[in-house]
């Protein structure tokens, strides 16, 4: 019934593996677990390697990283079963029910979304940025998430019948990190399928240091202009997502050339903010909007 797909990258997931192995042995349904390694640093290919042994499990190494969006699609190749749950790697469940959670309110060709948590406590200084922006931004409840139920859409956690993956697979033009959540939302909308949100979050575990997340932050942001380029005819696009309809409004104003000029001389000065021990989410939601601005001008000298 149940193939739980996890893709990994410099992960140690052998507490996350456990962990749904005795809840999926408690549900008395046909299960299996199935983890790729998108090429990941040895020395998390090591620690993951007892796992190989579990005969429930299958494990499968790639030499060559293909992005959050390929790999995802590659689970069909191995997944057996009529339903896959997808769930990050650097990830735990919240209780004893999470699988039970999925089974109990799957039906036909679902797609259901669990959520997102993340731990209550401050981390250090240097992971602060990325907490806070997942305590502020990310943590919804499904009645919240489900006012909006495809701009919701995260892959870190959800469920999806293998002939939907099929039919709508995920955008493989998109590489590196971020926003591939952003389009496969909107492919489901266009395609007119709904997306249920449940109340069965994972938290989320693996918090990238500050640099490391603008790092991520900024790679992101040039794979949605990708998008914005692709799209930017469609309003039913640009309206679901802020940065893109600020960004909209900016260039029938013609400002974003001054704008990219001004973030140039700022961007320091944003930067001291965001990398300090309290963080303003509206001048990273600045720096943000300034550095897609910039994006927007590189690319038009390079036409």
């Amino acid at each position: 019934m149940l193939s739980i797909c996890i893709p990994v990258y410099n992960f140690n997931i052998i507490s996350l593996v456990n962990e749904l192995y005795i809840q999926s042995v408690n549900l008395y349904v046909p299960f299996e677990i199935i983890i790729i390694d998108d090429a990941s640093k040895e020395e998390f290919k090591q620690q993951n390697s007892s796992l190989k042994s579990n005969n429930y499990l299958t494990y499968v190494e790639l030499d060559k990283n293909l992005g959050r969006s390929k790999i995802r699609n590659l689970f069909l190749k191995y997944a057996r079963y009529e339903y896959l749950l997808f769930m990050d790697c650097d990830s735990m469940t919240t209780n004893r029910d999470y699988l039970k959670n999925y089974i109990d309110a799957c039906t036909g060709d679902s797609i259901i979304c669990g959520g997102r948590k993340y731990e209550t406590n401050r981390p250090d200084d240097n992971h602060y940025l990325r907490w806070l922006y997942g305590i502020k931004r990310e943590s919804a409840p499904a009645s919240v998430r489900s006012e909006k139920p495809n701009q919701s859409f995260m892959t870190n956690n959800f469920l999806i019948s293998k002939s939907l993956l099929s039919s709508i697979s995920f955008d493989e033009t998109l590489y590196g990190y971020g926003h591939e959540d952003t389009v496969y939302g909107y492919q489901l909308k266009a395609h007119y399928i709904p997306i249920k949100h449940i109340e069965n979050p994972l938290i989320h575990l693996g918090l990238e240091d500050k640099d490391e997340y603008i790092a991520k932050t900024d790679e992101g942001l040039r794979n949605l202009f990708r998008l914005y380029t692709r799209f930017k005819k469609n309003p039913a696009f640009v309206n679901d997502i802020k940065l893109l309809r600020y960004y909209r409004f900016l260039r029938k104003l013609q400002i974003i050339r001054i704008l990219s000029w001004y973030f140039f001389f700022l961007k320091r000065y944003l930067l001291i903010n965001i990398r300090s021990p309290m963080p303003s989410l509206f001048i990273f939601d600045l720096y943000k909007l300034g550095y897609f601005c910039k994006i927007s001008i590189h690319e038009r000298k390079n036409k």
